[in-house]
């Protein structure tokens, strides 16, 4: 059950549900309950096959897929006021689990059990088509993830997702690597050579975006000025499909 207080904090994090009746409302008072998980505990894990809608009030969730090497496949994040695709579907569609959610910070979460969703999808349009809506783009972000991969090499997706969060990225040669879906290894190679180059500086568990302009060219921003300076080493790019790609012996990439 949720106190009034709790309520109106998810009203002011989930506008949509201003539009529920106000016995919906009230079923959601006393159905819901209050959710809270520690970085890295999980929200739900691969397999469940029974799960309530969880709505986040505070933190965010990183949604994997484990890999057959061992290593996590990042599929997105789910923040405040967001639905989590993976986590409806199970919900109004049954099924089980084909990828898991653990907490990146704090998480503070309201509990919606399978009936009272089902419910409130039923009766309310405004809260359909939030749901509906969650789907439509993470179908669009799903489509942009795989030409990522199919496409793209490694190298310029680690600089698109640096370029995304600079200058300051705090985070672990490992948790970039499962961002990508690679290996830690891989990472530190590339990280290594972009500071060869002079676009990033590396620190414990951090990195700092130096050069925006020659990172951006990496990344393939068609916007943004050639790299001033390059490396001198000569080198090879292995991406996660184990395609080569070559590198001048100024450190340029061949396209």
């Amino acid at each position: 059950m949720l106190t009034p207080i709790a309520i109106r904090h998810l009203l002011d994090v989930y506008p949509v549900l201003h539009g529920l009746a106000p016995h919906d409302l009230a079923a959601l008072a006393s159905g819901a309950t209050d959710l809270a998980f520690a970085p890295g505990a999980a929200v739900f894990r691969e397999g469940d096959d029974d799960l309530p809608l969880v709505l986040l009030r505070r933190g965010h969730v990183r949604v994997s897929r484990a890999l057959p090497t061992g290593q996590r496949l990042t599929v997105y994040h789910v923040g405040p006021g967001a639905f989590c695709a993976v986590n409806a579907a199970l919900v109004f569609g049954g099924g089980q689990s084909p990828a898991s959610g653990h907490a990146i910070d704090d998480v503070s979460a309201v509990a919606l059990p399978r009936p009272l969703a089902n419910g409130l999808l039923a009766r309310c349009h405004a809260f359909r088509q939030a749901v509906f809506a969650a789907f439509s783009t993470r179908m669009d972000a799903l489509f942009s993830f795989v030409d990522d991969l199919a496409i793209h090499s490694l190298d310029r997706r680690l600089a698109t997702l640096l370029l995304a969060r600079a200058p300051i990225v705090d985070a672990t040669h490992q948790t970039l690597a499962d961002e990508l879906g690679t290996v830690r290894e891989v990472v530190s190679r590339i990280l290594h050579r972009f500071a060869t180059d002079g676009l990033i500086r590396q620190s414990r568990a951090r990195v700092e975006v130096l050069d925006r302009a020659g990172l951006g060219h990496v990344a393939g921003r068609p916007d943004m000025p050639l790299p001033t300076r390059c490396s001198t080493t000569a080198a090879l790019v292995i991406d996660r499909t184990h395609s080569v790609t070559p590198v001048t012996d100024a450190g340029c990439e061949v396209r």
